[in-house]
């Protein structure tokens, strides 16, 4: 596989540039490997480092638009899905982050953020998170239509509607509500990609240290 040079500037003190023949894949494992593990002032970096060589590489993109979104930079995380978008319109995912950024960061302008995720044509799911998150259905039915799906589609499903409605949760200002989905995501059992269980891990810790708890079970 080619290598590319890639050249990250840090500064400690002292600015200095650190310069090394790196195999693009070696360095987006890695970048991945930071951002599961939780360290997204790492994954940033890394994932950065990827794209001043790559700016296309989606994956890349995609990581670091996670990982500044953990980070509560969620203007640059908007930023990165709104660059996938541009290059790939039918990316669902992709869309709901961009939403959810920019909710986060105050955006609630209803009407440009309704046209985003008006339009969508994508595949049975995940278009109920769509349809929960412009408002157009309520929870219950994003919940109920992924409990309906077969096998383990239904598992990530439902893991998937817990913590994107735990996000909408936090848009809401309801921590001690979307502290108990983030728990539940985390959870082992919990059939869900693992950037998407490191994420909830930490929101659920994060929220922890300022002090939040989640209610007890009935």
């Amino acid at each position: 596989m080619a290598m590319r040079t890639i050249c990250v500037v840090l500064a400690m003190g002292a600015v200095f540039a650190f310069c090394a023949g790196v195999d693009m894949h070696s360095a987006v494992v890695r970048a991945v490997a930071a951002e599961r593990s939780g360290d997204y002032q790492e994954a940033v970096t890394l994932y950065s480092a990827v794209l001043s060589a790559h700016p296309e590489n989606v994956e890349s993109r995609e990581g670091r638009g996670r990982s500044y979104f953990a980070l509560t930079e969620f203007g640059l995380a908007a930023g990165d899905f709104a660059y996938i978008l541009r290059q790939q319109p039918a990316d669902e995912y992709s869309k709901i982050w961009l939403f959810l950024s920019k909710r986060r960061k105050g955006d609630f302008a209803s009407k440009k953020l309704d046209t985003e995720l008006m339009g969508y044509e994508g595949v049975a799911w995940p278009e109920p998170i769509v349809e929960y998150l412009a408002g157009r259905s309520d929870w219950e039915t994003m919940f109920d239509t992924a409990m309906a799906l077969p096998g383990t589609d239904r598992k990530r499903a439902i893991c998937e509607s817990a913590f994107f409605y735990a996000e909408n949760e936090m848009v809401l200002g309801e921590a001690v509500i979307a502290m108990g989905e983030f728990g539940f995501v985390k959870a082992s059992r919990c059939a869900v990609t693992p950037p998407l269980r490191a994420l909830a891990q930490y929101q659920y810790d994060t929220l922890y240290q300022a002090g939040f708890r989640p209610k007890p079970s009935a």
